[in-house]
């Protein structure tokens, strides 16, 4: 029943599951098969073999510095935790490096509960590491004068950095439709509904 599936449906219907084929007729009503797993198909399941060689087995020959460096901008006081869980998912997502920039005032209790990651108390000019393939900016970023230290400088990775960059969390409040510059010519995605964030129609916004 296509009523279960929009996202407003959610609370009522609870966990939805697809079963495989139980012998009931295509809803021709749709237009479509329900269960059609061809490409063309308008809906995408996601099904357990989804994930069948996932993560893929990594070659005996590569290092960390393989898999690409992910940075994180993240944390401020009282909303510390976010960071360190923005961290620890980075890093089981199997990014080879990952780097985490937070205040100052909030480095010591980061530190302290994030293994494997590098920590670095975040400053005005601190540029990304190199080969940085990905940044994420905002869990955590809600403390009390974290905006008026941290916007500016954040916004410009935004709009000019040549890698990927997600914003999410705190940080969705600071896009607002602005002037850009050049046309960033890689994904800029934001964990909102709304598209109109800082990128021209010609741009690349995944929401």
């Amino acid at each position: 029943k296509v009523g279960l599936l929009p996202s407003r449906a959610a609370k009522f219907v609870g966990k939805l599951e697809v079963l495989p084929d139980i012998g009931l007729l295509p809803v021709k009503s749709l237009g479509f098969d329900l269960m059609d797993s061809s490409p063309s198909h308008p809906l995408a399941w996601t099904d357990p073999a989804d994930f069948n060689n996932f993560p893929p087995p990594r070659s005996i020959d590569s290092n960390k510095g393989t898999f690409g460096h992910a940075l994180i901008y993240a944390g401020s006081l009282g909303f510390h935790g976010a960071a360190v869980l923005a961290t620890q998912g980075a890093l089981k997502a199997r990014a080879g490096l990952v780097t985490l920039y937070t205040p100052p005032d909030v480095y010591v209790p980061i530190a302290s509960q994030t293994l494997a990651a590098m920590v670095h108390p975040w400053r005005p000019g601190l540029p990304p590491p190199p080969n940085t393939k990905s940044i994420l900016i905002g869990p955590g970023l809600a403390g009390t004068g974290t905006r008026a230290t941290m916007e500016t400088e954040l916004l410009g990775i935004w709009r000019r950095a040549s890698s990927v960059v997600v914003a999410d969390a705190s940080a969705l409040d600071w896009l607002t439709p602005v002037p850009l510059g050049p046309v960033p010519t890689t994904f800029r995605i934001s964990r909102s509904f709304r598209l109109e964030f800082l990128l021209p129609s010609s741009a690349i916004c995944v929401s």
